[in-house]
């Protein structure tokens, strides 16, 4: 059964307050900070726990234990819940995350994906794509009130290999 490796080292999502974080870490307008020390809580204080489905622990890119979560494409529906509304962000969002794949897996799988409820509005996700027009290359969709974007990155990304995923986007 092909599987899929997610891997996250931190995930930072701009904008919001702030609590115990590293000074590396940019805290004006922190919404949440996950570094997976051995679960998916957010160690920002703004208490955006994430709630993991069949997701693992694992080990992240430097070698550290139960510092990473994998995703096995045996279940499309691995994840990690966070209860934020991604509606409610109006002047941007910058992403931060360390990813590494195995396998093709699921076809696009997310490593990222934001719903508000059920309003498509406001519907943010980053995927790989494992179609035949976009093979392991990123992707990008939103679905906000000006309607849907679509971007597609295109460098290939390796299996087995550590990448450093950062976007942001502006309104």
């Amino acid at each position: 059964m092909k599987k899929q490796l997610l891997k996250y080292s931190f995930i930072l999502f701009s904008f919001g307050a702030f609590s115990q974080v590293p000074s590396y870490v940019p805290t004006d307008g922190l919404v949440g900070w996950w570094p997976f020390n051995g679960n998916a809580d957010d160690e920002s204080g703004n208490g955006n726990d994430g709630t993991v489905n069949s997701a693992t622990l694992s080990t992240d890119r430097n070698g550290v234990a139960n510092s990473a979560y994998y995703f096995s494409s045996t279940n499309c529906e691995s994840r990690i819940d966070v209860d934020i509304n991604s509606s409610s962000i109006t002047n941007g969002i910058t992403i931060s995350v360390w990813i590494k794949r195995n396998d093709d897996g699921c076809q696009a799988p997310r490593f990222l994906e934001a719903w508000p409820g059920s309003n498509t509005t406001g519907h943010i996700e980053w995927a790989w794509g494992n179609t035949f027009n976009s093979p392991h290359q990123l992707l990008h969709r939103l679905n906000g009130s000006s309607g849907v974007g679509n971007t597609n990155f295109t460098t290939a990304v390796n299996n087995s290999e550590w990448l450093i995923f950062y976007t942001q986007m502006m309104e």
